[in-house]
């Protein structure tokens, strides 16, 4: 059995201290400012998680399976990847360097906030899910014997390989309140028959609320007020309130968020060339830079909801 849905929660909530920029659209279209991403001191929250799987294994198959991929020179392609921030667990410093691609990556805090009740998660696939490599989405809670389990809320079955976003919304979730975070594990199903064989991401993701006091910037988790965040809903706005939300987002540490805005804007402007630099720019600066050339496939708006208890593995 698992314990009622909820999530954690801590005594006080991170807060944003944010002026956002304002933009003509003239000077949108012109040219997109460079984003630089302020990454917050994160909250200790959360469990230690692999950013990248961390092998590849499994059938020769094209559609199963989870093969070694190289490319034309011999070497390694990117694995699965969890396109989130990574912290050092002592010092909570960003991890700026990518790995070398045939390294085990190890466990870090990987911490983004949002200001939604659901946000949308976003990851590299080297594979495309089908139904003998599915994909799917868990969660982590605690059952009644105080154990961390993980639950599966959405399997993926027909996907392409690329970037794709993951919405928490319909996926059985409840929404995160204000100062809640929520671990979640994405699993590559390589072996049906063999749970080992799985290669597994992970995030934490915790909502911020934007406030309404007005003192100078500050990074999420300084002990400060707060000032307004103004972010406008992603459904609801053109090309420059997006542009100028991704600005803000940026300055503000919102990392969910932010690389939704980013995305949505690619999808709108592929031929955008400042957009797609401020994309590496953003993937490069927080030790990503091995998937930035990577494209964004159409995954995950029609989920499949499962109320399945899983093992930890």
């Amino acid at each position: 059995m698992v314990a009622p849905w909820g999530h954690w929660a801590i005594a006080a909530p991170q807060s944003i201290a944010i002026h956002p920029p304002t933009l003509t659209l003239a000077q949108t279209l012109e040219a997109f400012p460079e984003i630089s991403f302020r990454p917050p001191t994160p909250p200790d929250v959360g469990s230690p998680r692999e950013r990248r799987g961390a092998a590849s294994r499994g059938s020769t198959d094209p559609g199963e399976g989870c093969p070694v991929r190289l490319d034309e020179d011999g070497k390694f392609l990117p694995k699965l990847t969890a396109l989130v921030p990574a912290y050092d667990l002592e010092d909570k410093s960003l991890i700026e360097d990518a790995p070398p691609p045939d390294f085990l990556d190890g466990a870090h805090a990987l911490y983004g906030s949002t200001v939604e009740p659901y946000p949308t998660l976003w990851l590299y696939l080297p594979y495309d899910l089908t139904p003998n490599r599915p994909g799917e989405l868990r969660a982590e809670v605690i059952g009644d014997d105080g154990v961390p389990i993980q639950q599966t809320l959405t399997t993926y079955t027909d996907a392409p390989a690329g970037i794709v976003g993951i919405p928490l919304a319909g996926t059985g979730l409840e929404p995160l309140a204000v100062g809640e975070w929520q671990d979640l594990i994405f699993v590559l199903r390589c072996d049906l028959d063999d749970p080992p064989q799985n290669l597994t991401v992970g995030f934490t993701v915790q909502r911020v609320a934007p406030l309404e006091t007005q003192p100078a910037p500050t990074a999420l988790g300084d002990d400060a007020t707060t000032a307004s965040l103004d972010v406008t809903p992603l459904d609801a706005v053109a090309s420059t309130a997006l542009r100028e939300n991704a600005l803000a987002l940026a300055e503000a540490g919102v990392w969910y968020d932010l690389l939704t805005t980013l995305a949505t804007l690619r999808r709108q402007n592929p031929d955008d060339l400042d957009l797609a630099d401020n994309w590496s720019h953003l993937l490069t600066s927080v030790g990503l830079a091995d998937v930035t050339d990577q494209a964004l496939s159409d995954c995950c708006a029609a989920p499949t909801n499962a109320a399945d208890e899983t093992s930890s593995q």
